[in-house]
């Protein structure tokens, strides 16, 4: 199974002597479909071991994504902030359940 990783892992793998296969995504659609999955990965680790360092390789994956989908961070920060003014944010621990 193909699994993205950083771009010094194979390097890393060699000096443990670790045996392996190395290719490259072929196109940006199979890009993004990986970095959709390590996104996941990553995720799955935080909620198992909530830590700096598995929020910063959320972070990392996130950084990739938005050069990836031609994102601009800039950008980003005002649709953030447009949503936080009119919807709020998360930090007041609000829960809802739709009924019916």
């Amino acid at each position: 199974m193909w699994k993205l990783v950083r771009d010094r892992i194979p390097s890393i793998l060699d000096r443990e002597g670790v045996r392996y296969r190395l290719r490259k995504v072929e196109s940006e659609d199979e890009y993004r479909e990986y970095l959709l999955k390590k996104l996941r990965e990553e995720v799955e680790e935080f909620a198992e071991n909530p830590s700096e360092e598995e929020l910063a390789d959320i972070l990392e994956v996130i950084d990739a994504m938005v050069v990836a989908y031609g994102f601009d961070w800039e950008r980003i920060g005002e649709v953030k902030e447009k949503k936080l003014v009119k919807r709020g944010g998360f930090r007041e621990g609000v829960l809802v359940e739709i009924l019916g």
